[in-house]
């Protein structure tokens, strides 16, 4: 925050301040599912990926010096959780199908022993497709806003692949 205010600009300019960011997303998407579900047990394969995403920006981030892009790209940070929020919820996913697969099979091991119940797996996937899903609403409802605001009457075409593929990526999703 006081690196994006000394800057004058969202910590959204190069790939490293975006890793930063995606660590504090899915901190915040895993904090509100762990206060939903009740259950702290999956806390060990997020924060390990969380580490990663903190410790490989702040090794590369001090190297790079970044260029003003403005608050407009401001609507990214809902997609950035929108992506976080389904990764998170693919995570809990893997981790119900692979737990159903070894219940199944009788084959009991320590990593298992350690989750929550299939039926808690479930929830704490739904409720993370959930936010995903709000805040990829929020992101295709946010981005045509931005373009007529600042007078972009016909985005480039990168920046249509984006929306297109954003659409696209929320139609599947519901």
């Amino acid at each position: 925050i006081l690196r994006s205010a000394k800057l004058g600009q969202p910590p959204l300019a190069d790939t490293y301040e975006i890793l930063s960011v995606l660590a504090l997303l899915t901190t915040a998407v895993y904090t509100a599912v762990e206060f939903v579900s009740r259950d702290r047990r999956t806390g060990m394969f997020v924060f390990l990926l969380v580490f990663l995403f903190q410790y490989t920006s702040s090794s590369f981030l001090a190297a790079t010096a970044s260029e003003s892009t403005g608050w407009a790209r401001l609507h990214v940070v809902p997609a950035l959780v929108a992506y976080t929020a389904f990764a998170i919820a693919a995570g809990y996913g893997l981790l119900h199908i692979l737990a159903r697969r070894n219940r199944k099979q009788h084959h009991f091991c320590m990593l298992f022993d350690r989750l929550p119940s299939l039926d808690l797996l479930g929830k704490m996937t739904w409720y993370a497709l959930l936010s995903g899903f709000v805040f990829m609403t929020i992101t295709v409802v946010t981005g045509p806003i931005l373009f007529r605001h600042y007078g972009i009457e016909v985005p480039d075409a990168k920046v249509t692949v984006k929306i297109v593929i954003g659409s696209i990526s929320r139609i599947i999703y519901v």
